[in-house]
């Protein structure tokens, strides 16, 4: 009897190891596929992205300068 536990929690992490190295999510028919060199979406006038982040000091800057260029582009 005093293997059965240690059995289960083996049976357990294997599970866990086993789901975590599963093949990734199947691709949507119709969604974008990256292409080498090439965009990956059309751009649509009016769209919008939310970035959600905790930033601070020379990340904050680097990443405010990147919007502001992004934005200039539009």
């Amino acid at each position: 009897m005093g293997r059965s536990p240690r059995f289960v929690a083996l049976a357990a992490v294997l599970a866990l190891v086993a789901s975590a190295c599963g093949a990734g999510p199947t691709p949507t028919p119709g969604a974008a596929t990256p292409t080498p060199g090439g965009p990956t979406a059309t751009p649509v006038a009016g769209g919008e992205i939310t970035v959600m982040s905790l930033w601070g000091g020379s990340e904050q800057e680097s990443f405010q300068k990147v919007l502001d260029a992004f934005k200039a582009k539009l």
